[in-house]
């Protein structure tokens, strides 16, 4: 709910995807995520390991499942709660349900927020997040995390799919948070 009151109507995904790539962001302000020299230097080389990816919710209506991998702090771990966040994205957009997906993200994560606050167009043909591949990568064990989707998504009017890569900065402490949020376009 607004704080006019009204209530917030669903929107289409493309619109939200093209909000994230004008809002790009590698790190939020003020988030404490240690650089790459610094986490290298200090931890063992960060460990990346590939995930398949979950089945894509066949209606954005009824909320994702949370997956398992998502319980341990790990780069499958970070690569399942992107995977989550990605597919709870359709369903909080589809629904305006976004109690869950707003549990995973940082009070600063730009993008997110950005994303979270756009109101642009109720229909406009976008087709559902449909993530294609995903990876995690362990930057400090235990705590900060990056996972990189491969997402895909029919464009409007139906003329082909975009491509995209969100890189995610996640961090684990008895749960994920989505600290950050990149999102770029890719060749199919």
């Amino acid at each position: 709910m607004r704080a006019d009151g009204s209530r917030r109507r669903p929107r289409a995904l493309v619109p939200a995807a093209a909000l994230l790539l004008g809002a790009l962001t590698a790190c939020s302000p003020g988030t404490a995520i240690p650089p790459a020299a610094t986490a290298a230097a200090t931890t063992p080389a960060p460990t990346e390991t590939t995930s398949p990816t979950a089945e894509p919710t066949p209606d954005a209506t009824t909320p994702p499942e949370r997956p398992v991998a998502m319980d341990s702090a790990t780069a499958d771990g970070a690569a399942a709660a992107a995977t989550y966040f990605t597919s709870l994205t359709n369903y909080a957009f589809t629904t305006s349900d976004f109690e869950e997906w707003d549990t995973l993200v940082a009070d600063d994560c730009i993008t997110c927020n950005a994303l979270r606050a756009d109101d642009t167009s109720d229909e406009d043909g976008a087709g559902l997040l449909e993530v294609t591949a995903a990876s995690g990568i362990e930057i400090d064990p235990g705590r900060w995390y990056s996972a990189t989707l491969d997402v895909s998504q029919d464009n409007a009017g139906g003329g082909g799919t975009d491509e995209f890569r969100f890189l995610y900065a996640l961090s684990y402490d008895d749960g994920w948070t989505i600290e950050a949020l990149d999102v770029t376009e890719r060749e199919p």
